[in-house]
């Protein structure tokens, strides 16, 4: 039996403190062009985009990383308005993050924000984009996202995290 998108089993990613840390820092990126919200239906998805969200998924739970990115840019760029496209935009990020790609993953993650306000991912999303900018030596920037965190989603487990990295962070 299939699960729902929003409860397919989720792959951690590193904790950032077992991530062994960058030689030099990453240069800061421009921002990438947001692009405007998409409006989520209300239909599920239909059988190509199940199948085409399910390929992607297989590729990041094998740990082929290069392919999955591929697979989630495909779907999304096939698929925009899915209802599976914010998970596909969170698992693009997840993906990037665990490449350590983070000039990439901040980027995606920034634009599920923008183009579906509405996703069940925002928590996680503010978690991870925290993670970022703690692995990017920008503390001061991690300690907004961590609040605006808890702030936004307080209970959440992702805002129990943060207030843990906040600690951390003093």
């Amino acid at each position: 039996p299939r699960q729902p998108p929003d409860r397919q089993p989720a792959p951690e990613a590193p904790p950032v403190a077992a991530v062994t840390p960058p030689a030099a820092p990453a240069p800061q990126a421009q921002q990438a062009p947001v692009a405007p919200p998409v409006s989520r239906p209300a239909t599920p998805p239909t059988e190509s985009e199940q199948a085409a969200y399910d390929a992607a998924f297989g590729r990041l739970r094998e740990g082929q990383y290069n392919q999955a990115v591929e697979a989630f840019q495909g779907f999304l760029q096939q698929y925009p308005g899915s209802s599976l496209a914010p998970n596909a935009q969170y698992w693009l990020g997840e993906v990037y993050y665990v490449m350590r790609e983070f000039d990439a993953a901040r980027d995606t993650f920034i634009q599920l924000g923008s183009r579906y306000p509405d996703s069940n991912r925002l928590p996680d999303t503010l978690l991870k984009l925290g993670y970022i900018y703690e692995e990017q030596g920008d503390g001061g920037r991690a300690r907004e996202v961590y609040n605006k965190l808890i702030e936004l989603y307080p209970g959440s487990r992702p805002a129990g995290l943060a207030e843990q990295r906040l600690a951390a962070l003093r």
